[in-house]
Formats: structure tokens, sequence, C-alpha cells
């Protein structure tokens, strides 16, 4: 009997440009079902650009229709404002989701790169090409790098479950207690 098929919604969180990908992972196949960004200008106030960020991941989630959702968490960064900004981006976001009543999973930026990558300190171009690998994509993901970071987000995802899986061991990734 063939296994269900999970959609899992990666999102990599930004305040000018939220990076979203899904994959459909179905025992150990996995296939990009989208990749994408949603820009918001940088020509409109912090607030206007959250409020376009919501009204356009409201109808992505619902068209795509994942059974789970990862996001990256926050990264120290050096500029506070930055920062501040992008945690009320990803706030957002996880608001959006948390109104469609979808398991939600946080993961550092270094956990995703280790389990794409196998190296936690790998730069984008690394991501990129371990992300078109494991998908059997013949070219880079047209959408970029935040894009690209989103993909590798539900990548990450889905083979942390697939592990889970199969040692049903859930401390062997604390990050997917969290329900």
């Amino acid at each position: 009997m063939p296994s269900r098929e999970t959609r899992v919604l990666g999102i990599d969180p930004g305040s000018y440009h939220l990076g979203v990908g899904c994959v459909a992972k179905q025992g150990n196949s996995l296939r990009l079902v989208y990749a994408g960004i949603i820009h918001a200008p940088k020509s409109k106030s912090l607030y206007d650009r959250l409020e376009l960020i919501a009204e356009k991941l409201r109808p992505l989630i619902d068209e795509l229709r994942p059974d789970e959702i990862a996001i990256e968490d926050i990264f120290c960064s050096k500029n506070a404002r930055s920062a501040f900004h992008l945690g009320m981006a990803r706030g957002v976001a996880l608001s959006v989701c948390l109104g469609r009543g979808i398991k939600i999973y946080d993961y550092p930026p270094t956990q995703v790169k280790s389990v794409v990558t196998g190296h936690g300190r790998a730069d984008k171009e690394q991501v990129k090409k371990m992300v078109r690998l494991t998908l059997g994509l013949r070219g880079d993901i047209e959408e970029g790098y935040d894009a690209t970071d989103a993909v590798a987000v539900a990548i990450c995802h889905a083979n942390s479950l697939r592990i889970l899986e199969r040692t049903g061991d859930p401390r062997l990734y604390p990050d997917l207690s969290r329900p």
C-alpha cells in the first residue's frame, strides 16, 4: 500500500521578501510543489508591508493546502532594528498559519543548513545546490535565494520527520517536540 503524500510548507521570513516553498513527501521521495516570494515594497511602511504579507500568504496557504508548516527561526543579527522587523514579519506569518489550524515547527538556520547540506554553516550557494539535487531539479529555483531558503526549510522538516518516523524518538530533534 503506497504511503500518503504529506505537504510541507516552508517559510523563510522577511519584511521585504518572505520566501515560501512547498514540498510533497511520499515515502522517501520529495517533489517540489511551489516556490515563490511574497514581495513587500521598500517604499511602503513596515505596517503596510506586514499587511501585504498577510494578505498574500492567506490565499497561498489555502491553495497549497499544506499538512504541516516549517518556519525558519530568527538568527542573531548585528542590526537590532532589522532583527525586530524580521521578527514582526515572522509573527505575521505565524499568525496567518495559526489561523489555519496547521501544525507549525520552528527550525534554526543552522539546523536547516545541516539537514539539507550536512554542514550548519553552509553558504547560500551550497544550500541552492543541495536543494536542486535533493529535488532532482534541472536548474535553480528561478525566484532566487529567499524562495530556495524556504524550500530548504520545508526539506529540512520533511527529512526530519522521516527520521522521527523511523526512530519514534522525538528527543533526536528537540525542535520537533512542539506541536
